[in-house]
């Protein structure tokens, strides 16, 4: 191959790479939906209850956490409020 075919094949590389990384960290991490839903499971006089659900968290080794989850000692205790 020639050098500059190599060097335009290097150049579109990282350009692409730096497409994709200024994309996730400036437009995407805002990209978030919040959605509401009404579910009727709970009896007419109970209190509403709200759930949070997060999908799509990326564990890295910068952020502490492995495949298998976390330490015993760093994982949330469940609270239930009344």
């Amino acid at each position: 191959m020639r050098k500059r075919t190599v060097f335009g094949i290097a150049a579109g590389t990282a350009a692409a790479g730096a497409a994709t990384l200024a994309y996730a960290s400036l437009i995407e991490r805002n990209m978030f939906t919040l959605r509401r839903y009404d579910v009727p499971v709970l009896a007419l006089d109970a209190e509403p209850m709200r759930i949070l659900h997060l999908s799509d968290m990326h564990m890295t080794p910068a952020s502490g956490a492995s495949r298998t989850g976390s330490p015993p000692s760093r994982r949330p205790t469940p609270t239930w409020s009344s």
